[in-house]
């Protein structure tokens, strides 16, 4: 038996079907691998969708926000444009027995011949494996709840709640899980922002071409000693371990990209030893959180040095 791994489909079943024909796929042999978005901006949403289901006897696919989308518009929870692609599924006359397949997907498929994991947009760097895990059953058990699937739907959009899905509960808690492993949206902060200070945090980028830079940044992050970029990385650390100047750390506690690097920092740069560090209350964006506190940590540091 073979494996093979696809992304996303997005409704383009004729490409699919001649990448299926140029690999030699043998449903009665092979193993599939989707990693969700089945349906949305192709040509045909509702042949891509049937295509798979086809197929499903030889496929793992996980859920993608475009087909959660196709869903909550399924349950009466958001609306389609007039031209949207996923329409066509909605009037079709197998429906229910298309949607009620795809509403039972997984949102975390497990490979272990691989050591892998597929979801599909990824998983919070801060969570463990079996976090993932249980938090993926969480949503699927939801999903596979009549009752509570419609409150799934009513509640996945929107920015609220903001948190970590450890601090929430009911309703809120499923929505924030499925913003990490289909759509990977962390929260900036721990509180919700406010009309303008997001219109604030909009304003640089009239649309979505002027975030082509920002949106390349995670990739330049080193991941392993081969990378490019790790050599630089490893010199600026050789500085750091002989810099004795003060240098105070105030990290946040609910960071879902670097909390607990102070500790680290505090441990290998001298300069750290016997300061004021503190750990604040907040997210990603320390300032939105915890502004005065951030504010007086440094001023307080300053007020040492002159």
């Amino acid at each position: 038996m073979r494996t093979d791994a696809v992304g996303d489909l997005h409704g383009c079943v004729g490409p699919f079907d001649a990448l299926l024909e140029g690999i030699g796929f043998n449903p009665d042999r092979d193993r599939l691998l989707l990693a969700g978005d089945l349906v949305n901006r192709g040509p045909d949403s509702l042949g891509a969708l049937r295509r798979v289901y086809q197929l499903r006897d030889n496929v793992r696919v996980v859920l993608g926000n475009h087909d959660l989308h196709l869903l909550a518009a399924s349950h009466g929870h958001t609306g389609l444009k007039s031209k949207d692609a996923r329409q066509p599924i909605l009037d079709a006359r197998d429906r229910d027995e298309l949607l009620g397949w795809l509403q039972s997907r997984p949102v975390r498929v497990e490979v272990p011949e691989f050591q892998a994991v597929m979801t599909h947009a990824g998983l919070p760097p801060l969570w463990r494996l079996d976090e993932a895990r249980a938090r993926a059953l969480e949503v699927e058990t939801v999903l596979a709840s009549p009752d509570k699937a419609e409150a799934f739907f009513a509640n996945m959009y929107g920015n609220t709640p903001a948190g970590r899905p450890a601090r929430l509960g009911g309703t809120d808690r499923s929505p924030v899980i499925t913003h990490h492993l289909p759509r990977l949206l962390l929260p900036i902060a721990s509180r919700q922002l406010g009309p303008d200070e997001m219109r604030a945090y909009d304003a640089p980028f009239p649309d979505k071409k002027y975030k082509a830079g920002a949106r390349a940044f995670p990739r330049l992050v080193p991941m392993h000693p081969n990378d490019p970029a790790s050599e630089a990385n490893r010199n600026a650390w050789k500085v750091l371990e002989r810099w004795e100047k003060p240098f105070l750390t105030t990290f946040s506690n609910g960071d879902p990209i670097s909390r607990g690097g102070d500790a680290y920092m505090q441990k290998r740069i001298p300069g750290a030893k016997d300061q004021p560090h503190v750990t604040l209350k907040g997210g990603h964006f320390l300032q939105e959180d915890s502004p005065v506190a951030f504010a007086r940590a440094i001023n307080g540091l300053l007020a040492t040095l002159s």
